[in-house]
């Protein structure tokens, strides 16, 4: 099995405790080697992880994180303050790792692996190119990025690629037309253009390999609630997913008021994860501080007291509404 990252410094523990999670709940696998297409991650860091896979017998290989941007000439314009443009690394794993290497499965570093990934791995892709989970997405969004009736939009965090058939059929060629045609400016960035180009050609794979925090923090009827999804799973499939899940993607939500590394957070894998991390090389450090302002804790409070009827609806609006209307002006702004 070959499982790729992306990672900067500033993530290099909870990428290092998704790299436990795997190593723990994969030890039937004959090979595995994890890829970690990295950005200035100190000397210390990459210490703690090959000390990691050496505990396991498993091997680490650190590939530097190019300028994307430059690399591929993609003219990329920044969608928000702090997101950076290494993300698009996933897409151009066809080039950035070693040629005979013709599958790889990509983690982002908030993913816990909490069961087997042999069955994942061993996934029949049917001729497509890469497989994914769908996100909760309205009609709204497939609008405004003009996919097509029957595309499902996938959450870009967890994606299983063919490297060989990418390569054959020249995606990566196709990946930057559609970010320059765009001006560099794509919404929800490398998860959009990977949608977009791919649309229709997206394997879709069971919910339990990519089970979000909203997933786990709202019941099937309040996920339609929120987020008025079109393409959507059944409520057996994500309540099956969500009590046995494979893969945990441990979003940011307004639900819990920190990331799950985080102190203070109200995360519901806090403890597993804080599990995972007491068999890591980062076990005896203190969790990240706490560092929401006033502010931040203020709404995380009332968000906590009010019913949860009204903070549905209220950030369904938010997500529906407002953040639609805000992508457009972007959008035009830019054309």
């Amino acid at each position: 099995m070959i499982v790729a990252y992306h990672c900067s410094d500033l993530y290099a523990e909870p990428t290092g405790v998704s790299i436990t999670s795997l190593f723990e709940n994969n030890k039937e696998c004959d090979e595995l080697v994890v890829y970690i297409i990295e950005h200035d991650v100190s000397a210390n860091n990459k210490k703690k992880l090959l000390k990691l896979a050496e505990s396991y017998g498993r091997t680490i290989k650190f590939i530097p994180m190019p300028d994307i941007n430059q690399m591929q000439d993609l003219k990329l314009v920044s969608v928000k303050k702090n997101w950076l443009f290494d993300s698009y690394c996933r897409l151009f794993l066809d080039v950035l790792l070693p040629s005979e290497i013709e599958k790889v499965l990509y983690l982002d570093g908030d993913v816990l692996v909490v069961d087997s990934l042999y069955e994942l791995w061993n996934t029949d892709m049917q001729g497509h190119c890469s497989a994914g989970v769908a996100e909760f997405f309205s009609e709204k969004y497939y609008k405004i990025f003009n996919l097509s009736k029957t595309a499902t939009y996938c959450n870009s965090g967890i994606i299983l690629i063919n490297l060989k058939l990418w390569r054959e059929q020249h995606i990566s060629e196709y990946i930057k037309k559609y970010v320059r045609s765009q001006k560099g400016y794509v919404f929800f960035m490398e998860q959009t253009v990977w949608n977009v180009v791919m649309q229709d050609k997206i394997l879709l794979l069971n919910p339990k390999y990519n089970v979000s925090t909203m997933m786990q923090c709202l019941s099937y009827k309040e996920i339609l609630l929120l987020r008025k999804p079109r393409e959507r799973y059944s409520r057996q499939e994500i309540e099956s997913a969500v009590k046995k899940p494979a893969l945990v993607h441990l979003t940011n939500s307004f639900l819990v008021n920190n990331r799950v590394w985080i102190e203070n957070s109200k995360h519901p894998y806090k403890n597993i994860y804080l599990n995972y991390r007491n068999l890591s090389p980062w076990k005896n450090l203190p969790e990240s501080p706490d560092t929401r302002g006033k502010i931040k804790k203020i709404i995380d409070r009332i968000i906590s007291v009010l019913p949860r009827r009204i903070v549905l609806l209220v950030a369904s609006g938010a997500y529906n509404v407002l953040r639609i209307s805000n992508i457009q002006k972007a959008m035009r702004k830019r054309s």
